[in-house]
């Protein structure tokens, strides 16, 4: 069968390709000579932001495979497929950005800025409910997957990272390159591919919601 070109999956998949980037073609020569003029707070304040994202980024990363690999188990899925390996791309490329930073900042015990909430979040909540799908594609556990990582991490984790750049480009003219590495535009691209997907014709909801559409022979 072709591919439909006109479900939401596939046209986020070509919005990933148009604005595609690559960390290691950004010049970090100004933003090491302006966090040298930062005072220690406004650096620690940085490094919490950071060492946030960075584990935030790999949690992803990694985890987002069990999410593909159901979404092949239930078939006739194609688009979804192709959308959430941009998804996987985005999110490693988000890792080697943060990693960059902090190869050009200077070492950083990320450990020490991860409070409970986040740690429930990111190193309990988030891989339960993607490896879940490795043994159960069940409608119950689909939905449980996309809103961990759908809704709680992408729809609202990224808020952050805009408040945060918002205050250093307005107050402190900073870190002219962080935008590059906005999680926003990824974020937004998969809470749309979640809600804006065909409904199912089974359920109404959104296909990657329902877990019902049959498996090919």
């Amino acid at each position: 069968m072709p591919l439909r070109h006109d479900l939401p999956p596939m046209r986020d998949f070509q919005l990933a390709k148009r604005f595609a980037w690559d960390p290691q073609a950004i010049d970090f020569i100004q933003d090491a000579r302006d966090w040298a003029a930062l005072d220690p707070r406004e650096q620690d304040l940085l490094n919490r932001l950071f060492s946030m994202f960075v584990a935030g980024e790999e949690a992803v990363a990694s985890g987002l495979a069990p999410l593909l690999w159901a979404l092949g188990r239930l078939g006739n899925l194609r688009e979804e497929e192709m959308f959430v390996t941009s998804q996987i791309l985005d999110e490693s490329l988000h890792v080697e950005f943060f990693h960059r930073w902090f190869e050009v900042t200077g070492p950083v015990d990320h450990s020490r800025y991860w409070g409970p909430a986040y740690r429930r979040i990111f190193f309990k909540e988030l891989p339960q409910a993607l490896e879940a799908l490795l043994t159960d594609q069940s409608p119950r556990t689909f939905i449980r997957a996309l809103v961990v990582y759908h809704l709680t991490v992408e729809a609202s984790w990224p808020k952050r990272d805009t408040l945060a750049r918002s205050w250093l480009v307005s107050v402190r003219a900073y870190c002219p390159d962080c935008g590059k590495a906005s999680s926003t535009s990824s974020a937004t691209r998969a809470v749309t591919w979640l809600m804006g997907s065909t409904p199912c014709s089974a359920c109404s909801l959104p296909i990657p919601l329902c877990g019902l559409t049959p498996t090919t022979p």
